[in-house]
């Protein structure tokens, strides 16, 4: 039931990519930005699926050839020859889905707080590694992070993420990021190249592997550009986890 529900939520994310040029009135690359995040998130889901499938008939056959291994002992190289290969692609078929712990697809918009009646639609794409440091409520990870609006600005950054539960299925989320702003044709001058990225969100667990969050992000040079407008943005995002 569990997998079920996580499956659907994971189309129903999927569908609201496709579905956002249409509902929201844009194209062009714009739309190509949503429907590539789309069929990523579908294309992790399907990979992680096609990976319980696969070491669910690897098990099978390493049981089947251990059995024909004790009744035909003519035939113990070959079987074994056999087991080394299905585990060797079973390892590599373990690594496509991620060698990431957790992938974290968002979609918003962002200069919520600019002033202006205009707000920019905008995708984030995050990868969140094995945390290196975990308590009891407490996890802290290393991440990195793709962002990009309409006006083409776009921001990747590197730097830490934390999760704080606040119950079995209630979270907190946060991460800093310094990284590379780019202006995009219209985009927002944030007084230079270097960007620090702040985020703060509450989420909560839908499944064993995934989890949904509202998370609130602020850009700036910290001051050390010649100007300093910064910039902020909201997201739903998704959290996956593998």
């Amino acid at each position: 039931m569990i997998r079920i529900l996580s499956c659907l939520i994971s189309c129903i994310l999927a569908g609201s990519y496709f579905a956002s040029p249409f509902l929201l009135g844009f194209g062009g690359l714009d739309a190509a930005y949503y429907w590539t995040i789309g069929a990523t998130v579908l294309a992790v889901v399907g990979l992680h699926k096609l990976n319980d499938a696969f070491a669910k008939w690897t098990a099978q056959s390493r049981r089947k050839q251990l059995s024909q291994t004790m009744e035909k002992p003519r035939t113990v190289t070959k079987n074994l020859k056999t087991l080394v290969m299905t585990s060797a692609l079973m390892l590599f078929m373990s690594l496509l889905p991620a060698t990431s712990q957790e992938w974290v697809f968002g979609i918003g918009a962002d200069g919520i707080f600019d002033g202006s009646d205009q707000k920019n639609p905008a995708f984030v794409v995050e990868y969140h590694a094995k945390p290196f440091h975990s308590a009891k409520r407490f996890a802290a990870n290393f991440a990195i992070a793709g962002q990009v609006n309409d006006d083409e600005d776009t921001f990747i950054g590197a730097g830490l993420a934390a999760t704080y539960r606040l119950s079995s299925k209630w979270f907190v989320e946060g991460s800093f990021m310094p990284g590379y702003y780019n202006q995009g044709t219209n985009g927002t001058d944030l007084g230079g190249d270097l960007q620090f990225r702040s985020l703060i969100g509450v989420g909560y667990k839908v499944s064993k592997t995934g989890s949904i969050s509202l998370a609130i992000d602020h850009k700036s040079n910290a001051g050390i550009g010649d100007i300093n407008p910064g910039i902020e943005a909201i997201f739903l995002r998704y959290r996956r986890g593998f």
